[in-house]
């Protein structure tokens, strides 16, 4: 198994800065590196529009001159006007920065963890580290969206602890590809193939959540529909949902690529995921779902399906008549079809 992983850095001399005098009505520093990182560099990165009010570091930047150079900015940098300190905004393709210096740092960093947990879809905190030494530092990083994507934004945060008024945020495009040891030496998904299987997940997902078996049965390759016929799987599906109820999360937690492997016939390349998902009847459910394309293309179909749950009124007898510790251990026992079950989600 390999997995690459890139974090974003940046060369800064960190040092303090006096704050410069500018308008009430301009924001602070802090909401500013918040505002310029979720809106205009997440935009520059992804190539999609800016969250609507967010500031246009390009409208209403100044080049950032001697003092830019001076901080080991780029020559492309702007300063961004703020009512305290200065903020400074660059983009090189390869990442977008902003950079702050004379405000309150740990503040700042709340402000930006804030502003990405406000957005649309997933974020994971993957990274709150300190390092210790003569100079300190707080890092924390943030992936933004659908873990099983190859190409994911990561947001980039880093502040020194013993003078704790600079800041240095960055966002750039981070690949996270998992592939099996047996998978053909040298490939790798495209980012096409990454969201197709992505979306190919969640229309997997909202079918069964929704009663559309017929739907659902589609996805499955031949091989699949062989053992099931479309019948009893109708029933199978009607009888889990009555059971489980509305569904309160489903979530990706990992995807392992296979191209050709050796183990698994006939050739083509297999996109292996594992789901976390909760209802309403339901708290302890996980997934393991191979999608497949043939060498010649096409869509992704489902050739295998394995499921592990333990439904929330048998939790509580268990847990009436034993303990917590006897719930836990059954799970551990029924979860092991789900080869890379995390456990409980983590506080992000």
């Amino acid at each position: 198994m390999r997995q690459v992983f890139v974090v974003a850095a940046m060369a800064v001399v960190f040092g303090g800065g006096a704050a410069s005098a500018a308008p009430a009505a301009l924001p602070s520093a802090e909401d500013a590196v918040a505002d310029l990182l979720q809106g205009q560099c997440l935009a520059d990165q992804t190539h999609a529009d800016a969250a609507a009010g967010s500031i246009n570091a390009r409208a209403v930047g100044r080049p950032a001159g001697p003092q830019g150079a001076a901080l080991q900015l780029s020559p492309s940098a702007l300063r961004i006007p703020t009512a305290n300190g200065e903020a400074y905004y660059q983009n090189d393709n390869q990442a977008c920065v902003v950079y702050a210096q004379g405000l309150d740092a740990p503040a700042a960093a709340g402000n930006i963890e804030k502003a990405l947990h406000a957005l649309p879809g997933r974020v994971k905190k993957a990274v709150d580290t300190t390092s210790t030494g003569a100079n300190p530092t707080r890092t924390m990083a943030f992936l933004i969206g659908d873990e099983g994507l190859p190409a994911l934004p990561l947001v980039t945060v880093v502040y020194p602890l013993a003078n704790p008024h600079m800041i240095v945020a960055s966002v750039r495009i981070s690949r996270q590809i998992n592939l099996t040891a047996d998978s053909t030496p040298g490939w790798q998904p495209t980012d096409e193939q990454g969201r197709e299987v992505v979306d190919t997940i969640h229309r997997y997902l909202d079918a069964k959540d929704h009663g559309r078996s017929a739907e659902v049965y589609s996805m499955f390759a031949d091989s699949l529909k062989q053992k099931q016929s479309q019948s009893d799987f109708k029933d199978a599906m009607a009888q889990f949902n009555s059971m489980a109820g509305p569904v309160k999360e489903r979530r990706i937690v990992r995807i392992a690529w296979s191209k050709d492997p050796a183990d698994l016939p006939p050739p083509g390349i297999y996109a292996a995921a594992d789901l976390v998902s909760k209802f309403n009847g339901i708290e302890l459910d996980c997934s393991y779902l191979v999608l497949y394309q043939p060498p010649e293309g096409g869509p992704f179909v489902v050739v295998r399906e394995d499921t592990a749950y333990l439904d929330n009124g048998e939790v509580r007898r268990i847990r009436a008549a034993k303990s917590q510790a006897a719930v836990d251990a059954l799970w551990k026992q029924t979860s092991d079809v789900c080869p890379n079950y995390p456990g409980p989600d983590p506080a992000n």
